[in-house]
């Protein structure tokens, strides 16, 4: 979990502090949207670790684990929404996207951030 958390505070941190003063970024809508968004956050964090445990208890059993140890990171990448927004896929991919978990690790954390989801709908 130290191996995920610490990179993501040390370059969040700034990029949230410059976005709020330089850039005219909102705070989240309401109250209860800031307590789903940091209650969000904590859960992904725990699925990135637990995504992370997974990739490398497969190694275990893997001859090469190259593959694995490159492929991971795109997968997860793409379907989290860091590439393409979630909302912005195609009709056709949306419930692909919505049933795998990786959404709650980019996605569902920013979205109600910005209000787009109500706290309870995640």
């Amino acid at each position: 979990m130290a191996f995920q958390l610490t990179p993501t505070l040390l370059r969040s941190i700034p990029l949230l502090l410059i976005a709020l003063l330089f850039l005219d970024m909102n705070l989240p809508v309401s109250v209860e949207a800031a307590g789903a968004w940091i209650l969000s956050l904590i859960g992904a964090l725990l699925l990135s670790t637990a995504v992370t445990l997974l990739i490398s208890i497969s190694l275990l059993w893997i001859i090469s684990g190259d593959g694995v140890s490159q492929l991971s990171p795109a997968i997860v990448t793409f379907f989290s929404g860091m590439v393409i927004p979630l909302p912005l896929s195609p009709d056709w991919a949306q419930p692909l996207f919505y049933l795998l978990p990786f959404r709650c690790i980019i996605d569902a954390p920013s979205r109600l951030y910005m209000g787009h989801i109500p706290p309870g709908e995640v």
